[in-house]
């Protein structure tokens, strides 16, 4: 293999003076190739040598539950983050609505009210729209449709079928994903909008899919939360994202890295730029600011 003519990061800036003390690293589109849908070999062998070689963290900070996002980086990423964190991976879940700390032990998470959780149920029954409800590592349904059930291939946890009735109250709802055709959504959306009253955000990663979270959380505020409890600065933490929802974080931070296949949007708000989540973009991004020198040559 010969070494590639192009710069790892593009703008080719120099390594950092100071070691990073945590990577916070969205999942889709970042460190997940968008091929094989789980994290390529020789990323994976870079998050190895930081972890192996220096006291630098890696911390997943994404949309999905933790054991999605686990489920997505494949069995070699995510078995090397289980056997460092002892089984309990930190770090930022669920668009921050729910935040691991360093043990791995749950340190902050908000959920949708009890009530606001019966009317959006309530309201998906007589759309006679499909609904899943996420609680933490689990995804909880109804029934278990051919919508529902799909939620598999996406390397999301097997739904769980269960009463409801019976759960509300008892254990936090951090979100609730409607399911449909594009035109059902798109109808019932603005229904929602009204029902909830500002009382819960909507928003779309797919456009037959709605989701309804609570009000305020972000993976910017839920990588605040995560930085209190572990004391860590903010200008401590190099951030790598591709995505609207990673803005907030990349902005916080005292390095900022955007994919090449990120958004435009993404992209401004961060400080540098690498390669794309296809062509091992976050290893490039790790060996050139932190390692110093490439883990694995490129082809």
């Amino acid at each position: 293999a010969t070494a590639s003519a192009t710069p790892p990061v593009a703008r080719n800036p120099p390594i950092l003076p100071y070691l990073p003390k945590l990577v916070a690293c969205d999942v889709d589109g970042t460190i997940i190739n968008s091929t094989t849908h789980h994290t390529d070999a020789p990323t994976t062998a870079v998050v190895r040598a930081l972890l192996e070689s220096t006291s630098t963290r890696f911390y997943p900070a994404t949309g999905r539950n933790r054991a999605g996002a686990l489920l997505a980086m494949g069995p070699e990423l995510s078995g090397l983050l289980r056997e460092k964190y002892n089984g309990n991976v930190p770090g930022v879940f669920l668009q921050g609505l729910v935040v691991y700390g360093e043990d791995g032990n749950l340190v902050y998470e908000r959920s949708l009210a009890d009530d606001m959780a019966r009317l959006i149920f309530r309201k998906a029954r007589q759309r006679g729209v499909s609904f899943v409800a996420y609680s933490e590592d689990r995804i909880l349904c109804e029934k278990l449709c051919p919508r529902v059930a799909r939620m598999a291939t996406l390397n999301e946890p097997e739904a769980e079928v269960v009463d409801f009735a019976e759960l509300v109250g008892k254990i936090a709802l951090h979100k609730i994903i409607f399911m449909d055709s594009v035109e059902t959504i798109r109808e019932i959306r603005e229904e929602v909008r009204a029902l909830v009253q500002g009382r819960a955000n909507l928003t779309q990663a797919l456009p037959d899919m709605l989701e309804i979270l609570p009000p305020g959380a972000s993976k910017g505020d839920g990588l605040r939360r995560l930085l209190k409890n572990i004391d860590i600065h903010p200008k401590e933490v190099m951030a790598i994202g591709d995505a609207e929802n990673d803005i907030e974080m990349l902005k916080m931070v005292g390095t900022s890295v955007a994919m090449e296949n990120a958004m435009d949007s993404a992209k401004a708000a961060a400080s540098f730029l690498t390669d794309s989540n296809n062509n091992n973009g976050v290893g490039k991004a790790i060996e050139r600011f932190i390692l110093g020198t490439p883990v694995v040559e490129a082809s």
